[in-house]
């Protein structure tokens, strides 16, 4: 079933025509990552949610370094050190991204000394790794 709710402009073929909030109403919002991923492994016809789960397990891994690092007991330049080579993986750093982006695009718009910045940047990545570590934990597979 596809549901059209652009609130009449377009007319679709083989659509459903809805209004947003009619839409929005006939679906379960409380739908949890884990019941999510239980439904892709349940698929007739085998898909394969290995790799997925695999991946999820690694990159929770890094998150929890990360916050590891952040609640040792080395000067702040190694921990920056140490959770910027962490940070080198791509998945991961895609990950993060999108959640220090406004921190990314305050410090783009402002004069900020070396020192302030890194701590800053610091504690936008502390934060995302604490935000993914719960996503992670969230999916049932970690």
């Amino acid at each position: 079933k596809v549901v059209n709710a652009t609130g009449g402009g377009s007319r679709i073929v083989n659509t459903i025509e809805a209004g947003l909030e009619e839409t929005v109403s006939v679906f379960n919002n409380r739908v949890t990552p884990d019941e999510i991923l239980s439904g892709i492994e349940n698929i007739p016809g085998g898909i394969n949610a290995g790799n997925l789960k695999k991946a999820i397990l690694r990159l929770h891994r890094m998150t929890l370094k990360i916050l590891e690092t952040d609640s040792g007991s080395m000067e702040f330049t190694n921990k920056a050190a140490e959770i910027n080579r962490i940070l080198e993986n791509n998945e991961l750093n895609l990950l993060v991204s999108p959640l220090v982006r406004k921190t990314s695009f305050y410090i783009s718009r402002h004069a900020l000394d070396v020192d302030r910045t890194a701590r800053m940047l610091y504690n936008d990545v502390v934060s995302a790794a604490a935000k993914l570590k719960v996503f992670f934990e969230s999916t049932g597979w970690v």
